[in-house]
Formats: C-alpha cells, sequence, structure tokens
C-alpha cells in the first residue's frame, strides 16, 4: 500500500508544475496597450503641418454671365484661405465664403464693363493670395466691326463683321429697328428710308451665348448718295 504522505506529496509537486505552466502560457499572450492620444496627437501635427504647407492661391477659374439677372457667375478654387474677396471697379470690395473642399461659387449683379479681380483674405481682411483678374473682354461679347455702309432714296446698306453665332440688334436715335441670329461672321444690314426719318443715329451691337452683350458701336452718319468705307 502505498504511503499517503508520498502521494500527497506527489500530488502537490503536479499542481504546482500545473500552475507554472498556465501562468507562462498566459504571459505568452500578454500585450501592452496602445494610448490612442498619443497616435492621434501626432496624426493631427502632421495634417496642420500639410496644411500649413499649402500656398495661398486662387486658380482653376470659370465665369459666364447671366443675362436675366444681369450678373456674372464665378467659380473655382481657393486654397489655404476660407474667404475670397471681389473687387469691381470702383465699387466697394464684397466677400464671399469658401467652402470645405476649397470651392468657391459666386454671383455678382454689375453693370457696366470693367474689370473683376479676385484674391484671398485672411480674418482681418489681409490680402494673402495671388489676385485673379478677369476683364470686359473675356465675360462681355467683343464689339462688331462696321467697316462700310451706304445711303440712297430706298434706305442705308451697313456691312458688319460681326461673331457667329450671335444676337445682332441696330437702333435709331436708342429705338430697335432691327434684330436677328447672326450664323455667319459678315453681314449686310439693310434699313428703309421709312425706318430712318431725317434724323437718324443707328448704332449695333451683339450678343454671345453667355456673355455679356457688347457695347454699342455707333455707325457713320450719311446724307442721301454718300458711301463710306472704313479701311482696318
Amino acid at each position: 500500500m502505498i504511503n499517503k504522505r508520498i502521494l500527497s506529496s506527489v500530488l502537490g509537486v503536479l499542481a504546482v508544475a500545473s500552475t507554472i505552466t498556465v501562468s507562462a502560457k498566459a504571459s505568452i499572450y500578454k500585450t501592452t496597450p496602445m494610448d490612442p492620444y498619443k497616435y492621434a496627437k501626432k496624426a493631427t501635427k502632421t495634417n496642420l503641418a500639410s496644411y500649413n504647407s499649402i500656398k495661398p492661391r486662387v486658380s482653376r477659374v470659370s465665369y459666364k454671365y447671366n443675362a436675366a439677372h444681369k450678373q456674372i457667375i464665378i467659380k473655382g478654387q481657393a486654397e489655404g484661405f476660407s474667404k475670397i474677396a471681389v473687387k469691381y471697379g470702383h465699387k466697394k470690395v464684397r466677400f464671399f465664403n469658401v467652402n470645405k473642399h476649397s470651392v468657391f461659387n459666386l454671383k455678382y449683379c454689375f453693370k457696366g464693363y470693367r474689370t473683376f479681380i479676385l484674391y484671398g483674405v485672411n480674418s482681418k481682411g489681409k490680402i494673402v493670395s495671388n489676385k485673379y483678374k478677369i476683364s470686359s473682354n473675356k465675360y462681355a461679347t467683343e464689339k462688331p466691326v462696321i467697316y462700310k455702309n451706304t445711303r440712297n432714296k430706298k434706305g442705308e446698306k451697313i456691312y458688319l463683321s460681326n461673331v457667329a453665332p450671335s444676337t445682332i440688334r441696330v437702333f435709331n436715335r436708342g429705338k430697335l429697328v432691327k434684330k436677328f441670329v447672326a450664323d455667319s461672321s459678315a453681314n449686310i444690314i439693310f434699313i428703309s428710308q421709312k425706318k430712318l426719318r431725317k434724323s437718324n443715329s443707328i448704332t449695333i451691337d451683339q450678343k454671345e451665348f453667355h456673355k455679356k452683350t457688347s457695347v454699342r458701336v455707333k455707325v457713320p452718319t450719311l446724307s442721301i448718295g454718300e458711301n463710306n468705307v472704313i479701311n482696318y
């Protein structure tokens, strides 16, 4: 018969060995938890450094004129600032917001044919970017060219060089006497003697799609039997 003291000793040793083995296995899978704040802080610094390295600028600008509302619609990229300033001629500067994607989309009602100047500003209104200019020859239709006109008892013929396609308008003393769509870049306009009357002052303008109507040009005044040719 096995001695009870010996048996107890053997069982005790086995229990201790088992505990050590389990502890050893558990220590193998022990990991150190990450500090989320530590890594978030590093990412934030990197992002800020990247943002601060952007050179403020206005770019990728596009525009079109809305004749119904007499306004220009301007879109573009604005990097490195949150407000864009618009200066038109001698008018007071107006400010518009830039969205979170660094894009601006603004509408500006105006009269005349002056130049628009766009630039980025900081919170104090100080200029921080390049200046982007939009002159009238970009947003408005160019003027038509009158290179010849003749007059007889029946009326007057006007020889015109124009943009095509465009809408041509003819006025006499400010009153519209003729309007048509020009598909070709050279046109001959006839105005009857009845519409000319004794006293006349003929002006012509033209308009392209999505552009402002051109400045009106004056047709040289003729008496019956006179001709006029302009050499360019």
